[in-house]
C-alpha cells in the first residue's frame, strides 16, 4: 500500500488495513489480548519479529503480506502511536 502522493510505502494506511481490528486506530483499543500499542517499549527489532512471526498471545504471523519498505514504513507508524 502506497501513498499515492508520494509513491513510498504507507505505514498508515498499512495499519489501518491489517491492525485496526485488535489495536484499534490509535494504538490502544486491545481486543482480546492484544496490547496497548501507545505504551509499548519494544524496539525495532522487537516489533519487526511481532509483525513477521505472530506471538503465542494471539498475533498472526504477517511475514507472506507485509514485507520489505511497507515493513518498514509500518514499523515507524506502531512506533508514532506512542504517547
Amino acid at each position: 500500500m502506497v501513498n499515492a502522493a508520494t509513491g513510498e510505502a504507507d505505514g498508515k494506511k498499512i495499519y489501518k488495513f491489517y491492525c485496526t481490528s485488535c489495536h484499534g486506530p490509535n494504538g490502544g483499543r486491545k481486543i482480546g489480548k492484544a496490547p496497548d500499542l501507545r505504551v509499548s517499549s519494544l524496539t525495532d527489532s522487537e516489533i519487526r519479529q511481532m509483525i513477521m512471526y505472530g506471538s503465542d498471545k494471539g498475533m498472526a504471523a504477517y511475514q507472506a503480506l507485509i514485507k520489505g519498505d511497507e515493513l518498514d514504513a509500518l514499523i515507524t507508524h506502531v512506533k508514532s502511536l506512542r504517547n
